[in-house]
């Protein structure tokens, strides 16, 4: 609901015309049409897994898709929106949670695979299931972790491009 707000506001121009906010309407739009579809699955006897990890992993690859498209892909349905370090700063929050949502649902297929593959080769056993026990015992920890370095370290370059920008002018 509120995705869709925030994109009528922008459209009818009582917003500004920013492209950040434009993005989060979207990608919270694209949050709520996630969950209603997971509610869905819910209903029709799916199981609680297996709605959870289809409904998070389209929320994530859905915004990860909107995210990544070139700026000019919806002219006609957007106008023009003005841009500049927040666009920068909202998207990479966006997918940087995106990312971590879809990796750590998924994780323990990713890491059942990595266990496969490394568990042929005898010196790697222990070290594959000790590396897969710790980040599974907890996956909010673990997602939190992830998530924490990776908001840093994509907020670094801009943070970068501010202070030079700041030493011209």
């Amino acid at each position: 609901m509120a995705g869709i707000i925030v994109v009528m506001l922008v459209q009818s121009e009582q917003l500004p015309q920013r492209e950040s906010l434009f993005g989060a309407g979207v990608s919270l739009f694209i949050l709520g049409l996630g969950l209603v579809i997971r509610s869905l699955m819910v209903v029709a006897n799916f199981t609680s897994g297996t709605s959870n990890r289809v409904g998070f992993t389209l929320i994530a690859i859905a915004t990860l898709v909107y995210w990544a498209l070139p700026p000019n892909t919806l002219p006609d349905f957007v106008g023009d929106l003005e841009g500049d370090f927040d666009v920068m700063f909202v998207s990479g929050i966006f997918m940087v949670s995106s990312a971590v949502i879809a990796v750590m649902v998924n994780s323990d297929i990713m890491l059942k695979f990595m266990t496969f593959a490394f568990s042929r080769i005898r010196q790697f056993r222990p070290v594959a299931i000790i590396a897969v026990a710790y980040p599974m015992s907890s996956k909010l920890r673990t997602g939190l972790t992830l998530a924490m370095f990776a908001l840093v370290r994509s907020s670094a370059p801009l943070y970068r491009r501010a202070a030079r920008s700041g030493r011209r002018g």
